[in-house]
């Protein structure tokens, strides 16, 4: 199991999902201003959520009812 967490496309792939929860669907540059430092160790999975709050296109969008 820990050979998982050296695996690059596992970050890469965790951090993809949290990107399209965070915001709300799949956006392919979403997140990108932390994803290195998230993808080489760093900053944890935690750091990485938070930095994404931060994100102009998290507070600078327009929510639809």
């Amino acid at each position: 199991m820990t050979q998982l967490v050296e695996e690059p496309v596992v970050a890469q792939c965790l951090s993809s999902y949290v990107t399209t929860f965070a915001f709300g669907e799949a956006l392919s540059c979403a997140g990108e201003s932390r994803r290195a430092d998230f993808m080489n160790g760093a900053i944890g999975f935690v750091d990485y959520l938070a930095s994404l709050a931060a994100e102009p296109r998290f507070t600078q969008r327009v929510l639809t009812p």
